[in-house]
């Protein structure tokens, strides 16, 4: 089994409803394991209590990640991450994952969506579980290093009791060890097996382990990162596209027209295309890929039949307030443009602002083109604008080959740029892939209620040549493809202009 077939999600503690408590707290009791020999309950089950759960969940602070497969919960973390001195520290304090989804890597991807802030200070959790320990030195791409934690164990002393109750035990730690005597008197018969499991890809680095101590696993920002491999990179973009979709969600909340400068050109837009495709009012349009439904609605305000199309219900729900606010009638559709079904054909399509291009994967950007040509009706006209990848390149810093070295990613600073103001062309935050054509960022979100995170975001960028190649192969024809700027679609300009930043394509299906 692989973690592609598993569902994580994302949830803050408090909002954690009764009944997924109760999962949580079952999931543990059949799962996590048994007391020990030391223990006058040796050899029965651990199992918490629902005050024990809450006492974990119901913290400002308190996350809880959760892993399902076909609908059942198979893992979950529960964690939190508080600022001391300016400095944040992520800690798991509860990590489960089912018997039968054991070694699977599920307790690696519940702890990569835990610590997804790069610019944190450390991460941790305590366990007396090896696997646990390398779970966590696979999501960080760090290794625990005694040494290293008791460089830091006054800054441990005085976070770990923010975290929870039993985190305020005494610290052993030393260069060869790093214990917490927690007092969890859990079963250690399985200990020595697993650390000799766990050598085989790397020595054990943390010591032994007494009745009642469980190992301070922890890592810190200042440690070098550990080589990724092309897997690494794959496992950042899966093929459904998830964080894709998680990232523009996120970028939903709060974006609109006052701090998003590129929102505000919609009405000049619509008159650029209604020109360049010879529209007349009464045209059916088809909007795919609406976002916030600016183009869609005013296509419509102009006596257009619009159907808009997305495949966030955040980002519909905005268009579809849009709409009402402003009186007009749409049909509104909530679909991937790659699977797109309607049964009909439109007059026009338009695809703007980075929808082809939002994934990493040539075939995954193509099937959305070959989504306009379908749904065009024989001669119908279409306009879709891209990111240029002439001027991304002109004006990176970072730059090369990432799936030949996928290590390049670890040179990218974090950014807010998406949440901020959508501006991405800030040359310091983000990598050119020559190769690829691939721009990759850290993008960081933290919004409202929202749980912070991070997330490595990508966007395929084209020239001229690739656009019109694109749209050969899935039946349309390219007429025009101008180098455009914000707010001046209708202003000549050259492809290397960096003021370019977008292709527009306009063109039929013949």
């Amino acid at each position: 089994m692989t973690t592609s077939r598993y569902q994580f999600s994302m949830i803050a503690g408090r909002d954690l409803p009764e009944k997924g408590r109760e999962r949580l707290r079952l999931l543990f009791n059949e799962h996590y394991g048994r007391w020990g020999s030391e223990s006058s309950r040796a050899g029965r089950r651990i199992c918490i209590s629902r005050s024990a759960i809450a006492d974990l969940v119901d913290r400002d602070e308190a996350f809880v990640l959760l892993a399902q497969h076909g609908g059942v919960l198979v893992g979950y973390a529960i964690g939190a991450r508080v600022v001391i001195n300016e400095r944040a520290i992520s800690w798991v304090t509860q990590l489960v994952v089912h018997t039968d989804y054991q070694r699977n890597g599920i307790a690696t991807k519940l702890l990569k969506s835990a610590w997804r802030l790069s610019d944190d200070f450390a991460w941790g959790l305590a366990s007396a579980n090896p696997f646990a320990i390398r779970a966590l030195e696979a999501a960080t791409l760090r290794r625990c290093n005694p040494e290293i934690i008791a460089q830091n164990v006054d800054f441990m002393k005085h976070a770990l009791p923010k975290i929870a109750k039993y985190l305020e035990a005494p610290l052993n730690v030393g260069n060869d060890h790093a214990r917490i005597a927690t007092g969890f008197l859990v079963s250690h018969d399985d200990v020595a097996s697993s650390i000799a499991k766990v050598e085989a890809t790397a020595p054990w680095t943390l010591g032994e382990l007494g009745a009642g101590d469980e190992w301070l696993g922890a890592v810190f920002n200042p440690q070098a990162q550990r080589d990724l491999t092309a897997d690494d990179l794959d496992d950042f973009f899966d093929s459904g596209g998830t964080v894709v979709a998680e990232a523009y969600d996120r970028m939903a909340q709060g974006a609109d027209e006052r701090s998003h400068p590129w929102m505000r050109h919609y009405g000049h837009e619509v008159d650029v295309i209604v020109k360049l495709l010879g529209l007349t009012p009464g045209a059916t349009v088809l909007d795919m890929g609406c976002g916030n439904g600016r183009h869609a609605v005013e296509f419509a305000t102009r006596g257009f039949a619009v159907t808009a199309m997305d495949r966030s219900e955040v980002w519909l729900g905005l268009a579809r307030a849009r709409a009402k606010e402003q009186g007009q009638e749409l049909q509104f559709v909530h679909a991937d443009a790659r699977g797109l079904e309607l049964g009909r054909t439109f007059d026009a399509v338009i695809c703007l602002f980075d929808v082809v291009g939002s994934f990493r994967r040539d075939e995954d950007n193509e099937a959305i083109v070959a989504a306009i040509a379908r749904y065009l009706a024989p001669g119908g006209r279409f306009a879709l604008s891209v990111l240029s990848r002439t001027v991304a390149e002109a004006i990176a810093t970072l730059k090369g080959d990432v799936v030949a070295n996928p290590n390049l990613i670890h040179a990218i600073p974090p950014a807010t740029t998406m949440q901020d103001t959508g501006g991405i062309w800030d040359p310091a935050y983000f990598l050119a892939d020559t190769t690829s054509g691939v721009i990759y960022r850290r993008e960081q979100f933290d919004i409202g209620t929202a749980l912070p995170v991070e997330m490595l975001v990508c966007d395929r960028r084209y020239m001229p040549d690739e656009l019109c190649a694109v749209c050969r192969r899935t039946g349309l024809k390219a007429e025009i493809v101008r180098p455009v700027r914000l707010g001046r679609w209708d202003e000549p300009l050259q492809v290397n202009d960096r003021r370019a930043t977008e292709l527009l394509c306009v063109g039929l299906r013949p």
